[in-house]
């Protein structure tokens, strides 16, 4: 087919012409093909698209403009096209430019060699590059949404506007254990609300607002329960109608965490306020003690006061209890852990516990077969496992059973506690009344009690909970009104160690020689707390020493210093204003090498707000104290001298 030169117009009365003239001024190139597939003709389009002029490429092999990957597909097409008279095929290749690249074209051939009036191969394409080049960024930016949207950690969702679920990811089941069925099944996200006048808020303010930003709901989990999450909407145009896209983040383990530390935050208050004052108690338990102690040394027998002096002693003594306690809840006892077995040590408890929890309630005790090595105070232990049957025997009044068990701690346990390593798992569960979750909620806090004005102080699971973390364990309470209640103990177990041989059942103080009375020795009574340095010092002059006193460290110093004679012992508080007993014994030693200390205090722990009681290698006596008490540690502390 010849081309058209300005010469020669183009005739449009003809059918050739008009044929002619859509063939030259097509965008697309349109070739001609003999038999042998040789190129006939191309149309000009040819240069514009791929750079070669027409005449160029007359009576070349098409197969050599292929690329050459392309080649077994091209050979393809073109025996499909020879093969299929009449049948339009499709071809996608890239094709040789005149400038040495290479450019996407596509199109499609037909083999026109069986019509008589035509004999030849036709095909066309046109330049797809720059069309590819965009489909491949919308392919990849689908593939980059697709792995963002199947891989985020958050649930993202999409909703028509009356909420029917179109499309949502993985992240959006698991918060509510839900399958993709289940979720489909469901339909409408108004069913996963746990409050529906809290979706109605969320859709007025989405209204109002144009969007939503985290607000914080309750959806429900498959099996009812509802979990803290946070809502995000925002609108989405699509071709079809508007949608909105949801995004929502699970904070149920957030919450859980942050209720947590809150409570951690609360007792550690409470503990501190329970601390200081048992601190201050035990001040006036001294006197108090102190002065009935010397009352009981002095009255005659069968004196009609004695009596009640006797009483005072008794209920000082149950009040010096009740500062124990407050003093363990606050994790400020004086502790001796050693490691224990903790099977041995509730085998050993075991006639007891039968005795106090009484023949109304079965107890039964299950102990794991392997030995449960753990360091903690035996005594301390003791208290936690008699503290809570007494707990579990209260919430059986008309009787019941009684379960106390130790074991290995589940991953699940471990991992609901937050505790990695090896633990010893003892399990006290009971079937009582339970607790509500207002009740649980505040178990643990001293003085918190459901029992009658004088059937329990409040100070029970408070203690276990302050001597369970004293051992740098772990206390959980699981309780279901009308089901009981079970607590379980975590302790950090001892690999490869042996555990101490029980211990005896001495007194606290240990053993000591009978009390003597003073050779006339001088003591440094060094007491901030008026009440006690009185009867202490009112004790001393009556045990036969000489007394030499002050009200702090800095004035100990400086009575010390003015003191003409020797002192054999000094004898005082821990904690006092402007210089500490430790800080002031030191500085007394620097002048008087091995003079021996006694100090008082009425916190039990060696270490109070930043002193050593064991570093200064002095003797300690707790307050409060009986006037035996105190000539013992004094003779104690002078014969090391």
């Amino acid at each position: 087919m010849p081309h058209p030169t300005d010469a020669d117009p183009p005739d449009f009365d003809s059918a050739g012409a008009r044929f002619r003239a859509l063939v030259e001024h097509s965008q697309d190139v349109v070739n001609m093909f003999d038999a042998n597939l040789r190129l006939l003709y191309t149309s000009p389009s040819m240069e514009r698209v791929l750079g070669w002029r027409p005449e160029e490429l007359v009576g070349v092999d098409p197969l050599t403009l292929v690329h050459p990957d392309d080649l077994d597909s091209v050979t393809a097409t073109l025996g499909g096209v020879t093969g299929a008279p009449g049948r339009m095929i499709p071809f996608r290749f890239r094709a040789h430019r005149r400038d040495g690249g290479w450019s996407l074209v596509e199109g499609a051939g037909i083999n026109l060699l069986h019509d008589s009036a035509v004999r030849a191969i036709v095909s066309s394409f046109r330049d797809v590059t720059e069309r590819a080049r965009i489909e491949e960024r919308l392919r990849e930016g689908e593939e980059r949404y697709r792995t963002l949207f199947e891989n985020a950690p958050v649930g993202i969702g999409l909703a028509a506007r009356d909420g029917t679920l179109i499309e949502f990811n993985d992240a959006m089941l698991k918060p509510g254990g839900y399958t993709r069925e289940d979720v489909l099944a469901i339909g409408n996200v108004a069913r996963l609300y746990a409050d529906p006048a809290a979706r109605s808020e969320v859709l007025a303010r989405f209204a109002r607002e144009g969007s939503v930003r985290h607000v914080e709901v309750q959806f429900l989990r498959k099996d009812g329960t509802p979990y803290d999450a946070l809502l995000s909407l925002t609108p989405v145009i699509t071709a079809s109608e508007p949608r909105v896209l949801a995004i929502v983040e699970d904070i149920s383990a957030r919450r859980a965490l942050e209720a947590r530390l809150i409570q951690s935050q609360k007792m550690e208050a409470v503990g501190q306020l329970a601390g200081g004052v048992a601190h201050d108690f035990n001040n006036l338990l001294t006197a108090i003690r102190g002065y009935a102690d010397l009352c009981a040394t002095t009255l005659p027998p069968g004196h009609p006061a004695l009596e009640c002096v006797t009483q005072i002693l008794a209920a000082s003594d149950r009040a010096t209890v009740v500062t124990r306690r407050l003093l363990a809840f606050a994790r400020r006892e004086r502790v001796e852990p050693r490691l224990v077995d903790v099977h041995a040590l509730i085998g050993g408890i075991e006639p007891l516990l039968r005795q106090m929890v009484g023949e109304r309630v079965l107890l039964e005790i299950h102990l794991d077969e392997p030995p449960s090595i753990v360091r903690i105070d035996p005594a301390l232990f003791e208290q936690v496992v008699v503290n809570l049957a007494v707990n579990a025997r209260d919430a059986m009044p008309a009787g019941g059973r009684l379960r106390i068990g130790t074991s290995r701690p589940s991953a699940a346990l471990l991992e609901s506690a937050g505790l990695a390593g090896d633990w010893a798992a003892i399990e006290v569960r009971d079937d009582g009344v339970g607790m509500t979750p207002q009740v649980r909620a505040h178990a643990f806090e001293p003085f918190f009690t459901t029992k009658g004005p004088d059937r329990g102080t409040g100070l029970g699971l408070a203690t276990c909970y302050g001597l369970v973390r004293q051992a740098g364990g772990h206390i959980d309470l699981q309780s279901v009104p009308g089901e009981g209640t079970t607590v379980r103990i975590l302790l950090p177990l001892s690999r490869g160690e042996r555990a101490a041989e029980p211990a005896g059942s001495g007194a606290a103080d240990g053993p000591w020689p009978a009390v003597e009375r003073s050779a006339g020795e001088t003591v440094l009574l060094v007491e901030d707390e008026s009440g006690v340095r009185e009867f202490t010092r009112t004790a001393l002059l009556r045990l036969g020493y000489r007394v030499i006193e002050a009200s702090d460290g800095r004035e100990g110093l400086a009575v010390a210093g003015a003191h003409g004679g020797s002192i054999d012992v000094v004898l005082s508080d821990v904690v006092m204003p402007h210089m500490t007993g430790p800080e002031m014994a030191a500085a007394l030693r620097r002048g008087r090498p091995g003079l021996p200390v006694v100090f008082m205090s009425g916190y039990a722990d060696p270490s109070v707000r930043g002193t050593d009681i064991d570093a200064a290698g002095a003797e300690l006596l707790l307050k409060p104290f009986s006037v035996d008490a105190l000539s013992r540690r004094l003779r104690a502390a002078i014969a090391t001298r």
